[in-house]
């Protein structure tokens, strides 16, 4: 994994519980992962 794609995930990801926060701060489209 590249640090962008670190920074999405934690962003998108709650690094607490590991899940979904919500929508992306870009993009309200499902993840790609």
């Amino acid at each position: 994994m590249t640090n962008v794609s670190s920074l999405t995930h934690a962003i998108s990801i709650n690094p607490a519980n590991g899940e979904q926060i919500g929508h992306y701060p870009l993009r309200n489209t499902a993840p790609p992962c």
